[in-house]
C-alpha cells in the first residue's frame, strides 16, 4: 500500500501503516458496511495461488489492480471451476471492468407485449442466454473488419495499452513525460496489432487522463457499476454486461463494449 493507494480507497483507515495492504487497510471499515456478512482478509500473493485457493469458497471473483498474467491465471481457474469472474482498475480518470460469465448465462430480462396463451395473462419476464469470453481473448482481440475498427472506442485501446504499461512496470503509470510517451506508444501498437497502424485513433488528451492514482470519484462511479453487475450475474435478473464496461471521462458516460475474441 501507498499514499496514492488513499484518494481511490474510501475504506483505508486513517490509522494505516505501510507497509499493510489495501485488503488489510480496508477490513476494519468494510466490516462495518455489513455486519452479517464477515469479512476475511488474505495475504497469499496471487501468482503463488492454484485452483485448490478458490475451490468450493465463491460464486464470484474480482481481480481489481492486478497485472494482466495474474488477471489471466485467475479467470482461467475460475473458468475452470465454473466460477464468474470479474477484473478491474483505474487509472487516473479512466476506468473500466470485464466481466466472464462463463460460455452460458442464463437470465430472466423483463418484456413487453408478451402475452400467455394461457387466460391471456401478461408475461413480464423472458429467459435469455450470453456467451462470454476470457480475458486474453478481450486484450488480444483483432479486427477482421474496417467498419468494427472504426466504431470501436478508443478507450478500449487505451485500456489495452494501459495494461501492457502495467505487464511491463508492475505499477500504474504516473503523470510523468517519461510514462506519458511509454503509454502513448504502448497505446498505438495496441492500435496496430489490433486491425492497422492508426496514432490519432486514441487522441493524446485521452492519454493524459488515464495517467497518475485513481481519482476517487471515478473509482465509486466504477465500482458501484460493478457492484450492480455482479448482483444481476449471482440473481440472474436482467441482462448483464458483456464484457467490457469503459468510463469515458471526456464525455463523462458509460460504453460497453462487446469484444467476443472469437
Amino acid at each position: 500500500m501507498t499514499e496514492d493507494d488513499r484518494p481511490g480507497q474510501f475504506l483505508i483507515a486513517p490509522e494505516s501503516q505501510e507497509p499493510e495492504n489495501r485488503a488489510e487497510a480496508s477490513a476494519v471499515r468494510a466490516q462495518t458496511l455489513n455486519h452479517q456478512v464477515e469479512v476475511h482478509v488474505e495475504t497469499s500473493n496471487v501468482s503463488d495461488v492454484d485452483e485448490t485457493f478458490f475451490k468450493d469458497r465463491w460464486d464470484v471473483v474480482v481481480a481489481a489492480g492486478l497485472k494482466p498474467e495474474d488477471i489471466f491465471k485467475v479467470n482461467l481457474i475460475c473458468r475452470k471451476l465454473d466460477i464468474k469472474f470479474f477484473a478491474t482498475n483505474v487509472f487516473g480518470m479512466f476506468g473500466f471492468f470485464f466481466s466472464d460469465l462463463l460460455d452460458k448465462h442464463v437470465f430472466r430480462k423483463p418484456v413487453r407485449g408478451i402475452f400467455s396463451p394461457y387466460g391471456g395473462k401478461e408475461e413480464n419476464m423472458v429467459i435469455r442466454s450470453e456467451q462470454y469470453v476470457p480475458f486474453d481473448y478481450v486484450v488480444n482481440h483483432k479486427f477482421d473488419k474496417v467498419y468494427d475498427f472504426f466504431y470501436a472506442s478508443p478507450w478500449y485501446f487505451a485500456m489495452r495499452g494501459l495494461l501492457k504499461y502495467v505487464d511491463k512496470h508492475g505499477c500504474t503509470p504516473t503523470k510523468e513525460i517519461g510514462d506519458f510517451e511509454t503509454v502513448r506508444l504502448l497505446v498505438n501498437d495496441e492500435v496496430a496489432s489490433a486491425y492497422r497502424r492508426d496514432d490519432n485513433k486514441v487522441p493524446v488528451s485521452y492519454i493524459q487522463l488515464s495517467l497518475g492514482p485513481p481519482v476517487p470519484v471515478i473509482c465509486q462511479m466504477v465500482g458501484s457499476m460493478l457492484v450492480k453487475e455482479i448482483i444481476k450475474a449471482g440473481t440472474h435478473v436482467e441482462e448483464p454486461y458483456n464484457n467490457v464496461y469503459l468510463f469515458d471521462p471526456v464525455r463523462r458516460k458509460s460504453e460497453v463494449a462487446k469484444i467476443s475474441g472469437r
